[in-house]
């Protein structure tokens, strides 16, 4: 006879905000590790678009939600580029 076990947990959903907009947490995560990796370099929202892998569309959306939450600061490079610095580590799950 054996003794089987379920477990199970409920985590709160942060693919929303608490306005209810989409937040693209897996290309959060893709963004803030590439943007650990140019820490000395700060790259441009250009750069990032580039080389990140996905739809550019979710990428930018993946920018704009980490700066407005904190996890990265933009400012102004040279030639009007937007520079995106990383301020703490964004892990999906670990909000």
């Amino acid at each position: 006879m054996s003794s089987a076990t379920c477990t199970w947990r409920i985590e709160a959903d942060h693919s929303l905000s608490d306005e209810g907009t989409f937040r693209p947490t897996g290309y959060m995560e893709k963004v803030s590790r590439y943007l650990e990796l140019h820490d000395e370099e700060p790259p441009s929202r250009n750069q990032i678009e580039t080389d990140v892998t996905g739809k550019a569309e979710y990428v930018r959306l993946a920018i704009d939600t980490l700066v407005l939450e904190g996890y990265a600061v933009e400012f102004a490079g040279s030639n009007r580029a937007r520079l995106v610095k990383l301020e703490r580590a964004f892990r999906e799950g670990f909000e």
